[in-house]
């Protein structure tokens, strides 16, 4: 499902971020960096283009890509839907113009329905967000801001072309304070009405997820979306899993990306996958797979030494970092011959 862009297309559409490298000394584009960060959540349900209004979750980060002074990654989900993004963007900030008036741009990606799968939860562990080109991103609009009370405030400079139910342009107000963010953007209709948006717009707030992230060292991270409350997998345990599995493409001239298998997509349909702890797996899901309950959901983030290294596979390039989502199905505790339980002692936590 998709949340309307009748209330969110500009800023919900895109965060925005930088354009000259100077403005990495800035301290004005600093501090809205600073009050953009961190995760938010809406003070009210959003209309969703289907299904019911539902809250929308946004995690901001900001992130080393060259070529920015100050960018930021943007990832928005329903709140029932913390896997699943529906806008993935990369904001800059820059200053433009001989009075270097504040921007706030919107990039999106160009190949999202490859690239998006790949970097779910990269605001999480924004120290390794992949150095994307500009040549994958395009920008689709800007919000000038000045300082107002004590955070900024803005609005785009212009009318910016859509066609979002109805609309052929569209206008977008942002405020940034500390612990509130608000976003008014409206379509306007060829006849000069309302299409959709306008009003007081969409108020965020501070939110914590309950997404936690485990740092295994050699660059293999694991981000827990969902705990789960079942039995804790630990060595001599069978685990039963729904996975999928991407890579990314950063060496073609538009990076991509791609889902190399899937346990949703077998011949048959979807099929689960059961293996022993230890098993005979790569060695980032044998040193990432202990600990996660019955009922999580666990991102794996593994690096090309702990993947398929040197040699790669079909479909994944040498030394390529692999991108898995793990949804625990079932954890069935091993017994050793004595019939005693195996595995960890205690809650796991």
């Amino acid at each position: 499902m998709r949340i309307s862009q009748g209330l969110l297309p500009t800023f919900v559409a895109a965060y925005f971020i930088g354009v000259t490298p100077a403005a990495a000394q800035d301290a004005d584009l600093d501090r809205v960096a600073e009050l953009l960060s961190g995760s938010w959540k809406s003070t009210a349900p959003v209309q969703a283009i289907e299904g019911t209004p539902e809250a929308v979750i946004l995690h901001v980060a900001p992130v080393e890509l060259e070529g920015f002074g100050h960018a930021l990654y943007a990832e928005m989900t329903r709140e029932s839907e913390p896997t699943d993004p529906y806008r993935q963007v990369i904001y800059e900030l820059y200053r433009f113009g001989d009075e270097g008036t504040i921007r706030l741009r919107t990039h999106e990606f160009r190949r999202a329905a490859g690239i998006g799968p790949a970097l779910l939860g990269m605001w999480a562990v924004p120290e390794i967000f992949p150095q994307l080109d500009r040549g994958s991103l395009h920008a689709t609009l800007d919000v000038e801001l000045s300082a107002s009370g004590n955070g900024f405030a803005g609005q785009t400079p212009c009318a910016y072309p859509t066609a979002w139910l109805g609309a052929v342009e569209m206008t977008s107000r942002v405020e940034i304070q500390e612990g509130r963010f608000v976003a008014v953007d409206e379509g306007i209709a060829a006849d000069g009405s309302t299409a959709w948006g306008g009003g007081s717009g969409v108020t965020f707030e501070p939110f914590d997820p309950g997404i936690t992230v485990e740092d295994f060292g050699e660059g293999l991270y694991a981000i827990d979306f969902v705990k789960g409350d079942g039995e804790v997998a630990a060595d001599g345990d069978d685990v039963t899993v729904h996975y999928s599995g991407w890579v990314l493409d950063l060496e073609s001239e538009i990076i991509g990306g791609s889902k190399f298998d899937s346990s949703y997509d077998r011949p048959t349909g979807p099929q689960p996958f059961t293996f022993p702890l230890p098993g005979r797996l790569i060695e980032g899901w044998n040193r990432a797979a202990p600990g996660v309950r019955a009922g999580g959901v666990r991102r794996l983030i593994i690096p090309g030494d702990l993947a398929y290294g040197p040699r790669g596979r079909p479909g994944i390039p040498p030394n390529a970092t692999l991108f898995f989502t793990l949804e625990i199905l079932d954890v069935v505790k091993g017994v050793d011959p004595t019939g005693a339980e195996m595995g960890v002692e205690g809650d796991g936590n």
